[in-house]
């Protein structure tokens, strides 16, 4: 273990006993504490959706198909070799359900109209965020092309119409799909782990923003760029609340907010 992945293992220990903020304890932000409630602590069932995204995971997960994937950013931390099988892809490069289930609450409770997310793999995040406002439209991008496959196949098995994957390199694509599109209200971002590229993603990001907008990075303790990358988000001089899940982070750009950061048990 190198001595990037010591010192987090020790910061989650410290997180995980520590609980900041746990049930909104502490927090006096109205938006916050409101937000925490609905979706981080509020304890429902998983719905039809929910219960059919899992069931479909546990499926892949179990499966003794190979895919051919060509990585074009940082690649897997776990998954080296480019011929991958597609129960080791959905166990470990795919958003698990206790985050993809983050993801489908927080979309219920904003009702984004336009969804942004950069790294499709077997299309399970888009999966969580688009059932979670039907009215949402998703737009997903994914480098790999046999990815795009099996999540067009998903997609379809799932009856999910609200979403669209674009197969290509991001920094090809991404000005183009900005300028089609307009301002995203909700941005996911969990492809390419590195600092450069995903602070270049967050500077691109910015004009097709608002004051209501939400941008959500994965893996935000993958590598310690990316950890690095986090921070000068949080730092942004845009960026008005932050949330650091551990394992991902949030950021808000409500001018109407005072400018905070808080880390939050999840």
């Amino acid at each position: 273990m190198n001595l990037f992945r010591l010192k987090i293992a020790f910061e989650f220990l410290w997180y995980w006993l520590s609980r900041p903020h746990r049930n909104g304890h502490g927090i006096h932000s109205p938006f916050l504490f409101a937000f925490l409630q609905e979706v981080f602590y509020s304890k429902t069932s998983d719905n039809s959706n929910l219960t059919a995204i899992r069931s479909l995971k546990i499926k892949a997960s179990k499966s003794r198909a190979v895919v051919q994937v060509n990585d074009l950013g940082a690649g897997s931390n776990r998954l080296k070799q480019s011929e991958r099988s597609l129960s080791a892809i959905a166990g470990m490069s795919s958003i698990n359900h206790k985050y993809g289930k983050l993801l489908n609450k927080s979309v219920g409770y904003f009702e984004p109209q336009l969804i942004l997310e950069l790294g499709t793999c077997l299309g399970f995040g888009a999966m969580y965020m688009a059932s979670g406002y039907k009215k949402s439209k998703v737009i997903t991008i994914e480098g790999s092309d046999n990815l795009v496959g099996k999540s067009i196949e998903n997609f379809k098995q799932m009856n999910m119409n609200n979403i669209s994957v674009i197969h290509g390199n991001f920094d090809d694509i991404l000005p183009s799909i900005l300028q089609k599109n307009g301002c995203f209200d909700f941005i996911f971002i969990d492809g390419n782990h590195k600092k450069t590229a995903v602070m270049d993603y967050f500077k691109l990001f910015l004009p097709n923003i608002t004051s209501d907008s939400i941008i959500i990075v994965d893996d935000i303790r993958w590598s310690e760029d990316m950890l690095e990358a986090w921070r000068e988000i949080c730092d942004h001089k845009q960026v008005t609340l932050s949330i650091d899940l551990f394992r991902m982070g949030i950021v808000f750009f409500n001018s109407n907010l005072k400018k905070q950061h808080f880390k939050i048990y999840y």
